[in-house]
């Protein structure tokens, strides 16, 4: 292990975590014009991958990758999409497959937030978000019927938080003392929800959603984060991703594994690390099986890498 794999100090720390280094870069895809972050759903039995490019002229676009698996099992990109959004931002879209079908927001120049839904054959025209202004990317997650949308606001980082259901969508809802920088990431499984966030010194934190309101859960002692992070909730385990600010390289630290009760994670903490830097904050999909982190990379490709956990040190 060298050096730059140690975690920073804080002050009560815990016992060291276990570092690794799990993931494979298997598919570095290039030309793609990407200028932003990056964020993946499966649907229709595809990964679809989407994130800002500025390949477009005079102005910037929003665009997506399709990729599934060819007939040796390996993971092939099949199409680059284009989606008519106008007035973007550099800030990553947000995806996620709500009723049977896929919507992806995004944040536009006058700080509103947009989206579209595609049904499979077809997309529709661009909608906005009511009582919605951010200067970040949104967050999106379905589960258990529910869209939940959540931004920061305009001022003193605070949390606000959407919900679309039947259709419509309810009255957004601020979080007294939850306040933190960036963009939020929203993640679950079945009736769960949580939300990870880069706190105001840095640290990624993570919070639940039950019976209406967001708890506190943790607050990682491991290292500090350059931009947002992102969270990933399955094979129960609950994984957070994020640019670590010393050198670039994504960490992803595993919170949890066989909980007693997934609310509340604990257990061993294994903290991994990419061998390359990246440019944003990468997204976690899994999909055959398989678990891959997608990621802008400084030589501006697309960087897909597979999660193959072996502890190290």
């Amino acid at each position: 292990m060298t050096e730059e794999h140690h975690s920073q100090p804080h002050e009560h720390s815990p016992p060291p975590a276990q570092w690794t280094q799990p993931w494979e870069l298997l598919l570095p895809i290039e030309s793609t014009g990407i200028c932003s972050g990056i964020s993946a759903v499966a649907f229709n039995n595809k990964i679809h991958a989407f994130f800002v490019v500025d390949n477009i002229p005079g102005h910037l676009g929003l665009s997506y990758l399709v990729l599934g698996n060819n007939a040796e099992n390996k993971l092939v990109v099949e199409k680059q999409e284009y989606l008519d959004a106008r007035y973007l931002t550099r800030h990553r879209p947000a995806v996620t497959v709500h009723e049977g079908r896929l919507f992806c927001f995004y944040t536009g120049v006058d700080k509103t937030v947009h989206y579209h839904v595609f049904s499979g054959s077809s997309w529709t025209h661009g909608e906005q978000v009511p009582g919605v202004l951010t200067e970040h990317a949104p967050s999106v997650f379905s589960t258990n019927g529910k869209l939940h949308l959540a931004v920061q606001g305009l001022y003193n980082g605070e949390f606000y938080h959407k919900i679309f259901e039947n259709f419509e969508w309810e009255n957004t809802i601020n979080t007294p003392g939850i306040s933190f920088k960036g963009s939020p990431s929203l993640g679950g499984n079945g009736s769960l929800l949580y939300v990870a966030l880069t706190g105001v010194d840095d640290s990624v934190v993570l919070f639940s959603f039950h019976s209406g309101s967001w708890q506190f859960l943790y607050t990682s002692p491991n290292y500090k984060v350059q931009g947002s992070p992102t969270i990933y909730f399955g094979r129960n385990l609950l994984m957070c991703a994020s640019v670590n600010a010393r050198d670039q390289r994504v960490v992803t630290e595993v919170l949890g594994m066989a909980w007693p009760d997934p609310a509340h994670p604990g257990g061993i903490q294994h903290l991994g690390v990419t061998l390359g830097k990246y440019l944003s904050e990468p997204c976690l999909i899994e999909y055959g099986e398989q678990l891959y982190l997608i990621g802008r990379r400084p030589c501006n490709d697309v960087g897909i890498s597979l999660y193959k956990p072996q502890v190290i040190g």
